[in-house]
């Protein structure tokens, strides 16, 4: 019996750390607007993923892959994902690539107003 309750809570405590493990990373947010493009925020380092919420754009999941698609075709220094539970893009900047890797968030912000 003892045993049993041993190993039962080895795999409750286990299950409790892989659980935690896997919910959504919080990244640093990110803007978009169809003016704008993707603005990243100035108020924090440069990182290599950023969250945009794309709730407050008024999008669904189809309209977010569509745009991910479209963005991620419009320039080779950055990829986006839908992570569509949360209702979320992840954007994720290319910081190793020659032609960026010296840029700072000014510099970033510059190229993603282009990219729309």
């Amino acid at each position: 019996m003892k045993k049993t309750l041993k190993f039962f809570l080895c795999l409750m405590v286990f299950g409790l750390c892989l659980s935690s493990s896997l919910q959504a990373q919080n990244y640093p947010d990110a803007t978009s607007t169809s003016d704008t493009g993707i603005t990243l925020s100035v108020d924090e380092p440069l990182s290599e993923k950023y969250e945009i919420d794309y709730s407050t754009l008024g999008w669904n999941t189809q309209t977010a892959q569509q745009a991910a698609n479209y963005l991620g075709e419009k320039s080779d220094l950055i990829t986006v994902e839908v992570d569509a539970p949360n209702s979320r893009l992840i954007l994720t900047l290319d910081l190793d690539a020659p032609k960026a890797k010296h840029w700072n968030i000014h510099k970033w912000n510059g190229h993603l107003a282009n990219v729309r």
